[in-house]
């Protein structure tokens, strides 16, 4: 296969008389998965939200105020008009799985002394990692409420389009803040701040803020760098008196910045744990599947799927914001 290293080897004395000496530490060193730092975040806290059921997901949300709303005078009349401006967003679940599977041979060679680390276990954790991965990437899309893929971040956070059902060209309360920025040195800083302003708009609870914005690494070095004349450096109290040019916790008032190797090139966006969270079914968050390892009948091997269903959802797209065209 693909990437596998082979060995051709000619056993005289020193090959019959010596072992190979096997670094091992009882598992294996992922070479190729990305850190998924956004994913992780809305896998914690309040922002993954777990299900139990139902056809699909759904949020109620307000979307006029109420029309009667008046100063009067004395016996003056009254508007008793019904008063609507309700309704709801709907999101589909979406569906994934990897598999795993291992054959009797591997399973009964790969183990006592022979074994150097588990197999069966190494190949649970690529199948969790390679799903995770492909959430990651996922998780930044512009898919549409219809694709097979989670409605990601680059639907969920727009001025324009249909997201939750919801047509924004007719509702545009239900519109995320957007602006085009260019140059990062003269422009990140001042959309930064307006688009976090006005992604602070509301009332009781939507008075929240922005508490993460993700970059790519490009844009958040770009970030970093603007930051850096800001910088005040005190000297430590070890013995060489050194100073730590780093930014290891850097943040923008008060929501986190990290960069995301998924994220979209030349984007940043905005986020609030209050109006943006992964919903994720109980059963299938990120889960074995039911009866763990089968056996198929007519093969001498175990399978599984590692599986998941939800879907990200917003309840306040206008609570988030985007930018985009960084350069």
């Amino acid at each position: 296969m693909a990437n596998e290293t082979s060995l051709t080897l000619s056993y005289g004395p020193l090959l019959t008389s010596t072992l190979f000496n096997y670094l091992e530490s009882g598992s294996f060193a992922d070479n190729i998965a990305d850190a998924t730092p956004t994913l992780d975040y809305y896998l914690s806290g309040d922002r993954i939200k777990l299900t139990t059921g139902g056809e699909r997901l759904s949020v109620a949300i307000m979307h006029e105020l109420n029309s009667t709303a008046q100063s009067y005078t004395g016996y003056g009349v009254l508007d008793t008009s019904e008063s609507t401006g309700f309704t709801r967003a709907f999101f589909t679940n979406k569906l994934y799985a990897v598999s795993i599977a291992i054959n009797g041979d591997e399973l009964t060679a790969n183990m006592g002394e022979a074994q150097l680390f588990d197999l069966l276990n190494g190949k649970t954790s690529q199948a969790e990692i390679s799903l995770a991965n492909l959430l990651s990437t996922d998780l930044f899309s512009t898919s549409a409420d219809g694709a097979s893929g989670i409605t990601g971040l680059g639907l969920q956070i727009d001025s324009t389009g249909t997201y939750g059902t919801i047509d924004r060209s007719s509702n545009t309360a239900w519109a995320s803040n957007e602006a085009s920025v260019g140059a990062a040195a003269t422009n990140l800083l001042p959309n930064l701040r307006t688009q976090y302003n006005n992604a602070t708009q509301g009332k009781g609870g939507m008075s929240s803020k922005p508490d993460a914005i993700v970059f790519t690494q490009t844009n958040h070095e770009a970030f970093e760098a603007l930051m850096f004349p800001f910088l005040q450096y005190t000297g430590s109290s070890t013995a060489d008196n050194s100073v730590n040019a780093g930014l290891s916790d850097l943040r923008y008032k008060a929501a986190r910045t990290w960069w995301d190797a998924d994220a979209t090139s030349g984007t940043a966006f905005g986020l609030n744990s209050a109006h943006s969270w992964l919903a994720v079914h109980r059963n299938r968050n990120m889960a074995m599947a039911e009866g763990g390892f089968q056996k198929p009948v007519n093969q001498d091997a175990l399978v599984t799927q590692v599986l998941f269903k939800g879907n990200l959802v917003s309840n306040a797209p206008k609570k988030l914001f985007k930018l985009t065209g960084i350069t």
